[in-house]
C-alpha cells in the first residue's frame, strides 16, 4: 500500500513539474484591413501621377508587411507581384500606357495569415492630341474709325486638335473692340489708337487644360472725319 503511494506521488510531481516547464504558445497576431484602396479618377498616358493607398492593423503588436500585386483581371487570384511594391502606399509608375490596369494589396505579419485587399480597377487614357491654334492675316483688324464697328472677325477656324468646348481671351485690343468666348471679334472703337499688336489665347477643355496664343495686328484707330478734312493736320491742301 505505501508502495503504491509513493508510486503515485512521484508520478504526480513529475507531470507537475513537466508541466510547469512548458512554454506557453504566443498568441497568433490577426491582421485587419481597416481602408481599403480607391481608385483614383481616370490617369492620362504621358501625364502619369497619383497612388493607391492601404491602411490595415495587426493584434500583440506585430509588425504589418506589404505586397502588391497587379492583375489582368479584376480579381485577387493569379497575379503578378509587384517587384519593390512593399510599403502601404503604391506610386503608379509613369510609364503605363493607355488601358485598363488592376491592383490590390496583401496584408501580413509574422505568424498571423495574410490577408488581400479588395482589387481596385484603374483606366489611363491615350492622351488628348496637342492644342493647335494657327494664326492667319484674315484675323488682324484693318484700319478703323471711332464710332464705326468692325468687320465681325472669327479666329475660331484657327483652332484644332485639342478637346472641345474652346474658350477665347484676347489682351491688347483696341478700346471697344472684344472678343467673344466663341473666337469672334467685334465692337465699335471709342479712342484713338496708333496701330499695334494684341494677344488672343485658346484654352480647351481637356485635363489638364492645354492654351495656346497667337498675336494678331491692328489698324490705326481714327476719330470721324480725319481721313480727309480741312482746317486740321490732315487737311488736303491744293
Amino acid at each position: 500500500m505505501k508502495r503504491n503511494f509513493l508510486l503515485t506521488t512521484i508520478v504526480g510531481t513529475a507531470l507537475l513539474f513537466a508541466g510547469c516547464g512548458k512554454d506557453k504558445e504566443p498568441p497568433v497576431p490577426v491582421v485587419s484591413i481597416g481602408t481599403q484602396p480607391t481608385a483614383p479618377a481616370a490617369l492620362v498616358e504621358g501625364n502619369i501621377s497619383g497612388s493607391l493607398t492601404i491602411a490595415a492593423t495587426a493584434t500583440e503588436g506585430a509588425v504589418l508587411t506589404y505586397q502588391w500585386y497587379s492583375n489582368t483581371t479584376a480579381n485577387n487570384t493569379g497575379s503578378t507581384k509587384l517587384d519593390g511594391a512593399t510599403l502601404a502606399t503604391y506610386t503608379f509608375p509613369a510609364t503605363l500606357t493607355a488601358g485598363t490596369y488592376y491592383y490590390f494589396c496583401e496584408v501580413g505579419a509574422k505568424g498571423a495569415v495574410t490577408v488581400r485587399s479588395s482589387v481596385v480597377t484603374v483606366t489611363v487614357n491615350a492622351p488628348t492630341p496637342l492644342l493647335v491654334f494657327t494664326d492667319n492675316v484674315d484675323y488682324d483688324i484693318p484700319a478703323s474709325t471711332i464710332g464705326t464697328a468692325i468687320t465681325d472677325i472669327n479666329v475660331a477656324g484657327g483652332v484644332s486638335d485639342g478637346t472641345t468646348p474652346y474658350m477665347f481671351t484676347a489682351t491688347g485690343l483696341p478700346t471697344g473692340i472684344t472678343i467673344s468666348t466663341a473666337g469672334v471679334i467685334s465692337g465699335t472703337p471709342t479712342t484713338t489708337a496708333g496701330a499695334g499688336t494684341a494677344t488672343i489665347k485658346v484654352e480647351d477643355s481637356s485635363s489638364p487644360k492645354q492654351s495656346k496664343e497667337i498675336t494678331i495686328n491692328y489698324g490705326e484707330v481714327t476719330a470721324p472725319g480725319n481721313d480727309v478734312g480741312f482746317g486740321g493736320e490732315n487737311e488736303v491742301r491744293w
